[in-house]
Order: structure tokens, then sequence, then C-alpha cells
């Protein structure tokens, strides 16, 4: 498990960076119903008006991004006892399906792939994976899906799609 997340998981605060910007961990409540990391998200990582993730729908205000607030997937009356998208016995619904392919195609990111990681082998490992994945490798700060570069230290995000 990643260092930050093992300290948060024994109640001590993760190393934050002297920028100050990236006061991000990966968290378990962070991970959207379609499957999204919203630590990831240029909405939740920004210093002002910052949008506090799917999860926290109740906390959706006029400071997230309006897509977030208005949200189809988040809002499905479908996923009353489930979380999930995958759980769902109308999944993949064509909702769905277009996130997926406009995340996949502009971001690098599948959410399909992320539910089912998370439905093999557990929320903690998806977790793990992604702190992993996601971290810069010049300043160790999180990066962000939306943007082609760390936006601590501007190197090249190697997830986003360089053609884009």
């Amino acid at each position: 498990m990643d260092l930050q997340l093992q300290k948060e998981a024994h109640g001590q605060k993760p190393r934050r960076h002297k920028e100050n910007r990236s006061n991000f961990v990966i968290v378990k409540e962070m991970i959207s119903p379609c499957g999204i990391n919203c630590s990831l998200c240029s909405g939740h990582q920004r210093k002002k008006n910052t949008c506090p993730g799917c999860s926290f729908i109740d906390r959706l205000d006029e400071s997230s991004l309006l897509y977030c607030r208005t949200c189809k997937i988040v809002r499905c009356d479908k996923r009353r006892d489930i979380y999930f998208c995958n759980d769902c016995r109308d999944f993949p619904c064509r909702r769905l399906k277009d996130l997926n392919k406009r995340y996949t195609n502009r971001y690098g990111v599948n959410n399909f792939e992320n539910m089912n990681f998370i439905k093999l082998n557990g929320i903690a490992a998806f977790l793990d994976k992604e702190a992993q994945h996601w971290t810069c490798s010049e300043c160790n700060e999180l990066l962000c899906m939306h943007k082609k570069r760390c936006l601590s230290c501007g190197s090249v995000n190697p997830h986003f799609p360089q053609d884009l």
C-alpha cells in the first residue's frame, strides 16, 4: 500500500508538499459510482471552489462543476441499493457507455476497467494501484487526469493521451 494511504489508514497525517497544492490522498470515498477516481479530477484538485467529488452528492453546490451537479449517473434512481454501476442489472447503460468512451478517448481513463478491477481485487487494491499509477514521478504529487502536465511541477503526465 502507498505510504500516504498507510499513514492515513493509521490515523497519521499524510506528508504534504511545501507548495501545499496537493492535500490530495486517494480514499475510497473519492471513487465515483461510475468508477472514475474523483481525486484525479481538475474540479477536485483546483485551489478555489474545490469539488468534493461525486460520492458527496449532498455537498455538490455551485462551486462544483455543473456536469457533476447534474450527473444522471450519480443521481440514477436504479442505484438505491447498490453503489457501483457495474452491480446494476442494466449495466452498462447508454449513459455509462458514452461516459466510458469519452473518458477513455480524452483522458486515457477506462471506468469499466476500474469497476471491474474493484470487483475482482477490492477497493483497497484499487486505491493502491491508483496511487502508484497517478503519482508524478518528478515531484510525487497526484496527477490530474484532465491535464497534459503535472499541476505542481509541469512534467508531462504520461497517462494523458499524447495525441490530444
